[in-house]
């Protein structure tokens, strides 16, 4: 657990504004929030609010160390992901409990991470809605709230703000288009590329086994 703090503190040591929690996409974190991969039966198992213990002690371990070496503008977010695939995987009522509870603890913003924005829920009661306005819901203002994928041009980002979510993120996009909030900034929005060529890897400096990756995801607009 320290682990976590020491590394807030090289963040803040280094001069960062602020670090990002790392709770989803199938790394450490969520795999203790997780019945498919937790299969503990201590303190950190068995049950959801055992599952919620370990991302939450990882919080306080990060709140401990910006309190000591720096202050309460140091940013913390935190992302998390909805649902897992797995039958037994992580489900939207489970994430909703969870988000309620990650509301309550000052950070800085929560991070929907989802290859869509307006992408709908697989489970949970509530199909109704998008994940992300699900969530925008739960959090309902008791801090900021992040979501992101497939934000391809600025009515995209547009249409975000305008459904109540405060902040969005570019991943993919950014890769495709580096220069997307300059061209934005300076009047060029129909100059942002939405697609990416196979001829621009050398443009735009991506290596080359992160080209391979990227060839494999359609989600990218990738483009002959």
């Amino acid at each position: 657990m320290r682990d976590f703090g020491r590394a807030t503190e090289i963040a803040i040591r280094a001069g960062f504004d602020g670090v990002e929690i790392h709770g989803a996409n199938g790394y450490l974190i969520q795999q203790f929030f997780s019945g498919y991969s937790n299969l503990r039966t201590d303190i950190w198992g068995e049950t959801l609010e055992k599952w919620m213990s370990f991302p939450l002690a990882v919080i306080e371990e990060v709140k401990r160390a910006r309190n000591q070496y720096a202050n309460h503008n140091f940013i913390i977010g935190y992302r998390f992901s909805p649902e897992e695939p797995e039958e037994d995987g992580l489900n939207m009522e489970e994430t909703i409990a969870f988000v309620d509870q990650l509301s309550n603890q000052g950070l800085s913003y929560l991070h929907l991470s989802v290859k869509k924005v307006w992408s709908m829920p697989r489970s949970g009661s509530n199909q109704s809605k998008t994940r992300s306005e699900i969530f925008r819901d739960v959090i309902a203002g008791r801090t900021s709230f992040l979501s992101l994928g497939s934000i391809y041009t600025p009515d995209d980002a547009l249409d975000v703000l305008e459904q109540g979510i405060p902040l969005f993120g570019l991943g993919r996009e950014a890769l495709m288009e580096p220069d997307w909030v300059q061209k934005l900034k300076t009047a060029r929005e129909d100059e942002i590329q939405t697609t990416l060529s196979h001829d621009r890897q050398q443009f735009l400096s991506i290596p080359d086994e992160m080209w391979k990756n990227i060839l494999t995801r359609a989600s990218l607009h990738v483009k002959e």
